[in-house]
């Protein structure tokens, strides 16, 4: 199960934080001078293959002709995680400049309900530089962008960082796509991510 415990302690930290831990574009207005629900330790994670014990099945990047998606079995860890990179520039005599890597998943059967509350966790690492990025939530209904939760981290190379965001569905039937993203990533760096889990957390009344 991996990091399991990450998942679930950082569920349980987003819940006693304090309402600056949400982050939605658009704003709760009111909702956000409440308490938070909690959540229980059996919540199912709503996307499939979080963990990557199936490869990177149900997940893909934004633009494939430019980054790699593939897999990294870590001896510290033993097992394997999603490995991000960017693909060398094929002109010998230009340096390969720095651009996004970004996952996501495939699997859009999640339909909302207004004023659901969603947590969204996942453990990132970095490889050959400091990396900065978004970890991404975005709701879609009808082909249109209705509402998007973003969170920013910045970490160096070397452990694992837990990485997380809380998110109110605005409208109901809509999807969910999560996403991790690594910003201004060199060749020869690689952005390493496990254990991504969007669980439904309680409702904002």
């Amino acid at each position: 199960m991996g990091r399991v415990i990450t998942v679930l302690a950082a569920l349980l930290a987003l819940a006693l934080a304090v309402p600056a831990a949400i982050a939605v574009t658009g704003g709760l207005g009111a909702a956000n001078q409440q308490p938070l629900p909690t959540t229980s330790a059996n919540a199912p994670n709503l996307l499939a293959n979080g963990d990557f014990s199936s490869g990177v099945a149900g997940w893909e990047t934004v633009t494939p002709k430019r980054q790699h998606l593939g897999t990294a079995l870590l001896v510290d860890k033993g097992e394997t995680v999603a490995s991000l990179s960017r693909f060398p520039s094929r002109r010998r005599t230009k340096a390969s400049a720095p651009g996004r890597v970004e996952l996501v998943n495939t699997d859009l059967g999640v339909q909302t309900t207004a004023g659901q509350l969603y947590a969204v966790v996942a453990d990132v690492r970095a490889s050959g530089q400091t990396v900065r990025g978004e970890l991404r939530l975005r709701e879609t209904k009808g082909g249109a962008k209705s509402g998007l939760g973003v969170t920013e981290y910045r970490i160096k190379p070397g452990g694992w960082t837990s990485i997380s965001l809380m998110y109110v569905a605005r409208t109901s039937g809509a999807t969910l796509r999560v996403s991790i993203r690594g910003q201004e990533i060199r060749s020869g760096t690689r952005l390493l991510v496990d254990n991504v889990a969007l669980v439904a957390v309680g409702a904002i009344p």
